[in-house]
């Protein structure tokens, strides 16, 4: 078991990290570089190889304990890069297995984000060749990673951290802004670790995050004090002090006396040579080949968000056809001075009464006469109502944004309708049961849609897909039918 926090309440092993997303979330001052130390510190113990993305300079202390090269522009680089040489050094520790901090604390404005977009698709495409268990540890993942906009940098890493797992990639995001990390890759992180936060936006994500009521987590969090987070592991919540680091904290704040540092430890200086000699060879202009793999990835993203722009076009061209489906009559005498039809054409929805008033008039009560059946092709005829559509286009977004193993044990979990521990699942699916225990969907726990209940040593799984619907759905759709739509 890796020694995360003073009491060792985590029941966290390497295997955990392996293939999988974390994340380090806490404002400034609560210990959130500490916890990231700790954890690389561990799974660099255990063999990890890895890059750690280092965006104030404070990370090459890690070298006191262990080897490490430290890459990029400040004064701590013992090897100086440029964007021209970044695809070759992230392909070199991909295929050599060396360790890398990539501090990027030199560069300005576009520089650094060109770099890392280079570097990450490298990384990629290394790792999908290689394929053995590689970890990415990503600073300040509101800047790389925004909520609020898309660059080709985003697109990579997102790739990394919703499908890396097959190529043995992990990635530990950290970040200051939770509020901030894009939604679709911090609602699919399994591993969390929580530091305080104050900011309501920020509380408001880790509610979302954590399986506690929401009174509950802001209680939690505004007692929480430095060094001290909430662990979510297997969708269990624990509040435990994570340890000190070992290694020299070069970023610690400073006090009174000279900050004394430790010996580091040296890179290999044969390893250093050849590094200078690859990155060197590596320096050649742009080939066309490059600049069209680079367009092709936009190209990919844009043809991506248009498709996304027309099903919401065309499900907002399926609505204004339905606006014109639910006639209403008007109730009432002085309709002329009023100016009004004595039938209106409104949306399809659940109405009973409503009224219709302007100025200088009385209100006049509207009666439903006729209602015509809503439009039910992208249901496949299980009747799904108006008010309902949203519900389902997310869970439909969420579904098809699982991992495929993931939507695989779902939907085997779905169809079976009885409680699977992890060697029926194994079975059913014909993996070895540490395959079948790592594409449990979690996610899904804290959303409802999944139940684990503990027997004996181990947990059972169930899946809640209808009684999920059941619940939230205001009309009486079929049920069997819109989960056959759900799951195809």
């Amino acid at each position: 078991m890796l020694d995360i926090d003073m009491a060792h309440l985590l029941p966290l092993h390497l295997e955990d990290f392996i293939g999988e997303r974390v994340a380090v979330l806490g404002i400034s001052g609560t210990g959130k570089t500490t916890t990231v130390a700790v954890l690389i510190e561990e799974l660099l113990g255990s063999g990890l190889v890895m890059t750690i993305v280092d965006t104030e300079g404070e990370y090459y202390g890690l070298k006191e304990q262990h080897d490490l090269l430290v890459a990029g522009k400040s004064m701590h680089v013992e090897l100086p890069i440029g964007i021209e040489h970044a695809g070759a050094l992230a392909r070199a520790s991909v295929e050599q297995g060396f360790s890398v901090i990539l501090d990027v604390s030199g560069y300005k404005g576009r520089e650094a984000q060109q770099l890392l977009e280079q570097y990450f698709m490298a990384l990629w495409d290394a790792c999908s060749i290689v394929r053995r268990p590689y970890e990415v540890v990503l600073e300040e993942a509101h800047v790389w990673c925004p909520q609020e906009k898309d660059t080709p940098l985003k697109t990579v890493l997102t790739d990394v951290a919703l499908r890396g797992r097959k190529r043995g990639l992990g990635i530990i995001l950290a970040s200051q802004r939770s509020a901030k990390v894009e939604k679709d890759i911090l609602t699919q992180v399994p591993l969390l670790f929580l530091h305080q936060v104050v900011h309501p936006i920020d509380i408001s994500v880790y509610k979302g995050l954590l399986p506690l009521p929401a009174k509950e987590v802001e209680r939690v969090v505004s007692g929480l004090r430095k060094g001290h987070v909430v662990a979510k592991v297997d969708n269990v919540p624990y509040e435990v002090q994570i340890r000190p680091r070992h290694t020299f904290h070069p970023g610690s704040t400073p006090e009174f006396g000279a900050m004394v540092q430790p010996a580091l430890r040296q890179v290999d200086a044969a390893l250093l040579e050849e590094l200078q000699q690859v990155l060197a060879a590596s320096v050649v202009v742009p080939s066309s080949a490059t600049k069209e793999k680079r367009l092709e990835r936009r190209i990919q993203e844009l043809e991506s968000l248009l498709a996304e722009r027309d099903a919401i076009i065309a499900d907002q061209m399926k609505q204004i056809e339905q606006l014109s489906r639910l006639t209403v009559s008007l109730d009432g005498a002085g309709l002329g001075t009023l100016g009004l039809p004595e039938v209106l054409q409104i949306a399809h929805a659940h109405i009973e009464t409503a009224t219709v008033q302007q100025a200088n008039s009385p209100v006049l009560p509207l009666r439903v006469v006729e209602s015509l059946p809503a439009n039910q092709e992208e249901s496949n005829g299980a009747g799904i109502a108006f008010s309902d559509r949203p519900k389902i286009n997310s869970l439909q977004k969420l579904f098809k944004g699982l991992d495929p193993k993931q939507y695989e044990v779902f939907k085997l979990l779905v169809g079976h309708e009885t409680a699977m521990s992890v060697r029926d699942i194994a079975t059913w699916m014909g993996v070895k049961e540490n395959t079948a225990q790592g594409h449990i969907p979690l996610s899904l726990l804290q959303l409802g849609l999944l139940k684990r209940v503990r027997r004996g040593n181990a947990y059972v799984y169930t899946a809640q897909l209808k009684e999920y619907l059941e619940k939230a759905l205001s009309s009486q759709a079929d049920i069997p039918i819109l989960m056959k739509w759900l799951l195809p």
